[in-house]
């Protein structure tokens, strides 16, 4: 819901004036906020959506109580952040257009184009390069250190001994299959040790076998292959996936899976995950630089498969990788999971089953409202569906009792067991500092932003949304004990694919060569790679056409790009 404070005592011109001074007098609606003359003023234009704003308001309190004998502005002594919490005003191809008139010297926004606001030519955010590269409050890195190093790559407009940085990213947003651990024990949906999908026919074997009868029982080493992990039980391949289906849905009275219908466009990027899964982290990373060499193309024919040759790909042949074989592998899965009316929830193509309607029923589902199983969504879920779990903060439903993980995407087929889980993040999230902003202002808009990025605050903002901010920092034992399941897992999927070991990659679709960049929109991974004709959206087209293909699906988006290709390429 967009939530935006509006002043109730100054001009709606003012209002989009001001960031080279403070407001005084005013009274703020929304969140409703005394405007304290004393005290200096740190207006924060904040992306409200999905994440909430608990953990900003906490590092908001923590702050001032901080900064609250300290004086920025002459006769002043204090400060006072002032969130603007927005949503349609804060989204980056709005914003870049608007910034120059806002008030706000910090922002937390999503879908910017980092190297449209970092323009040398028309400069929107302000250089922050002695934020990121000084030392954090009382820790021994930088907030450089923190980063990745692809991370490092991106932002830094600079070289590397004279690095140049105007924003940083925001958060870890991935979208999968997130599942009900509770019910799944309860109802004995883990695979059991040594079982898999793939070794029997499912329309003439005794489904129960495969799995477990209870919770004693040893579970299949899942995805991974390695037995005695997290995924343990879950379902290590497609086949594994579709057995579960049917096992769900002949359970009772349960919904296998479940998304929401008034943002279909989840389930397109929802395909991205599935690509990169299938393709592996090295081969997928082409579509973001456009500049290597693709080993895993076909060709598609009637069943037949036939592997192409090690091709060279460039911004002019940028369209051949659409026939990168993990593609038709993604389209596969979507086809299984809308291949039978009984697998997904009955209003998932509807509008009217909102991501809150799905949230809450994935929580709180009984009864009438049948429970789900699996719900395809963001990793912000679960601090979005915060409300619905406080319905039942006095019972065994609140937060912190409930069980929730984040499914790994299960392999193709048995063959490939224990390849490396591979995610990627989404929304284009960033974090920066209006260009704007006054000499008087930008030394406290500094500290702030330098504060969100201390460990303090990011232990914070973990607890508070069980999601990652995209950097290297551990979690304290006493955030742990305040965090959810949920959360724990996102922690551990977090370092584990920082660790060193290759298992997890989570994959930043970041442009990375000068041609992508210059076409970043079309290379959005919001659209990229499942569009022809009036077609975009394969779970859509599934549905609506149960005779179609993933195989024709596939040939017609490669006959797209090839056609439209040089037109759209410049």
């Amino acid at each position: 819901m967009k939530k935006r404070i509006v002043s109730l005592a100054v001009t709606a011109a003012l209002l989009t004036t001001t960031v080279l001074g403070a407001l005084t007098g005013c009274k703020r609606g929304g969140d409703a906020e005394d405007i304290d003359s004393n005290k200096t003023q740190l207006y924060v234009g904040y992306y409200y959506s999905g994440l909430g704003k608990e953990w900003i308001q906490q590092a908001k309190s923590i702050f001032e109580e901080k900064y609250a004998d300290t004086s920025f502005e002459k006769g002043k002594k204090g400060v006072q952040i002032v969130l603007d919490l927005d949503k349609a005003g804060l989204n980056g191809g709005d914003l870049l257009n608007t910034i120059k008139s806002k008030r706000d010297s910090v922002f937390f926004i999503e879908n910017g184009d980092y190297y449209k606001f970092a323009d040398s030519e028309n400069l929107t955010v302000a250089d922050i390069t002695d934020v990121v590269t000084s030392k954090v409050d009382s820790e021994d890195v930088t907030i450089e250190d923190k980063l990745d190093e692809k991370s490092k790559a991106y932002y830094n407009l600079g070289t590397e001994d004279a690095p140049q940085y105007y924003a940083l990213p925001y958060y870890e947003g991935i979208l999968g299959i997130n599942y009900n651990i509770d019910l799944f024990e309860k109802k004995n949906w883990y695979f059991a040790s040594g079982k898999c999908a793939d070794d029997v026919d499912l329309d003439t074997v005794d489904l129960s076998s495969l799995f477990v009868t209870g919770t004693e029982d040893k579970k299949s080493a899942g995805p991974d292959g390695i037995e005695g992990t997290s995924d343990d039980g879950l379902p290590a391949t497609y086949k594994d996936f579709e057995a579960l289906l049917i096992r769900i849905k002949t359970s009772g009275s349960f919904i296998p899976l479940a998304w929401c219908g008034n943002y279909l466009t989840y389930l397109v990027e929802f395909m991205n995950t599935l690509w990169a899964d299938a393709e592996g982290p090295d081969q997928f990373e082409l579509n973001w630089s456009l500049s290597g060499t693709a080993t895993d193309l076909i060709e598609a024919d009637n069943g037949q498969i036939t592997k192409l040759g090690p091709t060279e790909i460039s911004g002019n042949t940028g369209w051949k990788l659409h026939q990168q074989e993990g593609k038709l592998h993604a389209l596969e899965f979507a086809k299984l999971c809308v291949s039978d009316s009984g697998y997904y929830h009955p209003d998932s193509f509807s509008s009217s089953l909102t991501h809150t309607d799905v949230q809450r029923q994935f929580v709180n589902g009984t009864g009438s409202s049948s429970q789900i199983a699996m719900l395809i969504d963001g990793n912000w879920w679960e601090v979005e569906a915060t409300s619905w779990f406080d319905e039942n903060e006095a019972s065994e439903n609140s937060k912190q009792n409930r069980r929730f993980g984040f499914m790994p995407i299960p392999k193709v087929s048995k063959d490939r067991i224990g390849e490396p889980q591979t995610r990627i993040t989404l929304n284009n999230s960033m974090v920066f500092i209006n260009a704007n902003t006054s000499e008087e202002i930008m030394p406290v808009a500094k500290e702030f932003l330098k504060f969100c990025h201390s460990n303090e605050v990011l232990n914070i903002f973990t607890q508070t949304t069980s999601m990652m901010r995209p950097m290297n920092y551990t979690l304290t034992e006493e955030t742990l004990a305040k965090t959810s399941a949920y959360g724990k897992e996102m922690y551990e999927l977090h370092q584990a694919a920082n660790d060193g070991s290759n298992k997890v990659y989570i994959l930043d679709t970041y442009p990375s060569t000068p041609d992508a960049i210059r076409h970043t929109t079309l290379l959005d991974p919001k659209k990229w790679g499942w569009s022809y004709g009036n077609v975009t959206n394969p779970f859509v087209q599934f549905k609506n056409n149960p005779t179609d293909t993933p195989e024709n699906y596939f040939n017609n988006v490669i006959q797209s790009y090839t056609t439209s290709w040089s037109s759209i390429w410049k």
